[in-house]
């Protein structure tokens, strides 16, 4: 089957997911970020989605995505970030450290991302899933076992891109879902403010943004 036809099947089923979840429900809009939540079927903890619209080339977006070393510079709370595996932005594995207050301990992410494009929309999907086994757990910290975190990169008019980001984790440990809950109200927010600072920053849109796989409108 002919690659373009399997990111459209791809997509259409990831579509019909979507709708058969529970809806999200509208919680609060700050400096242009709505935030949503829902149930989550299977935990106590909420689901996240956000979206915001940045002055921006869908490639510069996929760059600060991928740019695991610079995570620090907005993920919120994040310690230090790197690429363990794969050299390109459409398919790796990247390794997150999260600083979690004491007495807890800090949190440590491995996920492996895969992104491409629809080529008909010409949306861009970023799809991290947490890979924990991927290198050896130490003592120090807590690593988590389940865990998504996906952007959706849709085109506008003016080179704008909305930015639609959804997050499922599960911190483990003693932490109560009420907590996890109420660190979902901060966390992607301020994360999200920062990326809008990065992204239409001159480092990732300059002249050499563009990426050979991304397509702009």
């Amino acid at each position: 089957m002919p690659k373009k036809k399997i990111i459209l099947l791809l997509l259409a089923l990831l579509e019909h997911t979507i709708l058969l979840c529970q809806q999200w429900q509208f919680q609060k809009e700050t400096e242009g970020i709505k935030v949503y939540y829902r149930e989550s079927p299977d935990s106590k903890i909420k689901e996240l989605k956000a979206t915001l619209i940045v002055e921006s080339s869908l490639s510069a977006a996929v760059k600060v995505i991928s740019d695991a070393a610079r995570f620090p510079d907005w993920v919120y709370k994040c310690k230090a970030g790197s690429v363990i595996e794969g050299d390109s932005e459409q398919s790796f594995c990247y390794y997150n450290l999260s600083d979690f207050p004491w007495p807890l301990s800090d949190r440590e992410f491995i996920f492996r991302c895969t992104t491409f494009q629809n080529p008909e929309t010409l949306e861009v999907f970023s799809l991290a899933t947490a890979a924990p086994d991927l290198l050896p757990e130490t003592s120090k910290h807590v690593r988590v076992q389940t865990a998504e975190s996906n952007f959706r990169l849709r085109p506008l008019e003016g080179r704008q891109v909305e930015v639609e980001y959804f997050l499922k984790a599960d911190p483990g440990g003693l932490i109560p879902a009420w907590m996890v809950n109420w660190a979902l109200s901060i966390g992607p927010v301020q994360s999200l403010r920062k990326f809008r600072e990065l992204v239409e920053a001159p480092d990732y849109n300059g002249t050499n943004a563009a990426l050979p796989f991304i397509r702009e409108p």
